[in-house]
């Protein structure tokens, strides 16, 4: 009995998990419209482990320093750098080390596409024991916060805004051309990719909220269809759990997709209820008062259109965690 009545609690708390998503809320994802620099090095630039970890990390703070780090909605725009050795000597101490002058070159521009959008070059000196550490050296002195560096990195900021500016209306009838076939999460990511301060931001938005409502009741659909054969398949504990866990992804459900799922969880409780029925249904009464609660947190226009589009990048995040790896076309050296 005690096992029982366990499943019942852990049943409610998989509902008020469900109704109570932090999707409804009404913050903002940084994420969403914001151009983010992604540090990346190829795999041929073959400079050793230690230089390649000093050299992404690096990247990381000239894009922290130029006020673009964190995580944007995708990772097409990167910040990257080519090594080139110039000259290589061992110097004349002992015991002996290695002497590199290297040309530092560091790019940024949509990985994504092949896209460059700026450049700055300036020449490094580095002593080490070894070549690598010779590198790794050469690295430590590459200095972030470099005037000239720092407005490369801008200009590249600048000339991405220029470049989705130039291409947001085709983006925008492409991702429409998307959703009238119906590929809505395809569609919702394109949108994503013009980044706020484009002046095709606002359509684009306006276009993923209306996407994202027929994407997520699609996508709720899915998820309450193999909850219910998940249940079907095995009417038991385990099954339930099963399907719980299914319905607990739901995500801003319409109207029909809330009564469906009650549907659901009322066979499921029918079958494995251990308190009484009035018990029970004063738990899923509970459970809907929370959820009309958030509900009417969001419940104007704005407020609204902020969740849907919070939930739609959420599905679009998951489409594209989806898709094989990134790999990034680089030819700018």
């Amino acid at each position: 009995m005690k096992k029982v009545f366990k499943f019942s609690s852990i049943l409610v708390t998989f509902l008020q998990l469900f109704f109570s998503s932090p999707l409804y809320a009404q913050q903002q994802d940084d994420g969403v419209g914001k151009i983010s620099l992604n540090p990346y090095v190829s795999d041929s630039e073959n400079i050793g482990e230690k230089a390649t970890k000093g050299l992404i990390m690096k990247l990381g703070q000239i894009a922290t320093a130029a006020g673009m780090s964190g995580k944007g909605f995708d990772n097409r725009f990167i910040i990257t750098a080519h090594l080139q050795e110039l000259d290589c000597e061992t110097t004349a101490t002992y015991p002996p080390k290695t002497s590199l002058r290297v040309s530092v070159a560091i790019y940024v521009g949509d990985g994504i596409d092949g896209t460059l959008f700026s450049s700055y070059v300036k020449e490094y000196k580095g002593i080490g024991n070894n070549r690598e550490e010779a590198y790794a050296a050469a690295v430590r002195k590459l200095q972030v916060n470099d005037s000239e560096l720092l407005r490369s990195v801008e200009i590249g900021k600048e000339r991405i805004i220029q470049y989705y500016n130039m291409i947001s209306e085709n983006i925008i009838k492409a991702a429409e051309s998307e959703a009238n076939a119906g590929r809505y999460e395809e569609a919702i990511s394109a949108l994503f990719a013009i980044p706020m301060a484009c002046k095709g931001y606002d359509a684009a938005q306006k276009l993923i909220s209306q996407y994202g409502i027929i994407a997520l009741e699609t996508n709720n659909q899915k998820l309450i269809a193999d909850a219910r054969s998940a249940w079907s398949s095995s009417p038991n504990e385990e099954g339930a759990s099963k399907a719980m866990g299914l319905l607990n992804r739901l995500q801003m459900p319409s109207a029909k997709a809330l009564s469906e799922a009650k549907t659901l969880n009322n066979e499921i409780a029918a079958r494995l209820k251990e308190v009484s029925d009035r018990e029970w249904k004063l738990n899923v009464q509970q459970v809907q008062n929370e959820h009309n609660e958030q509900m009417a947190r969001i419940e104007s226009e704005k407020q609204q259109n902020i969740a849907t589009v919070q939930a739609a990048a959420s599905v679009a995040r998951a489409y594209y965690n989806s898709r094989p790896r990134v790999i990034y076309h680089v030819h700018w050296w």
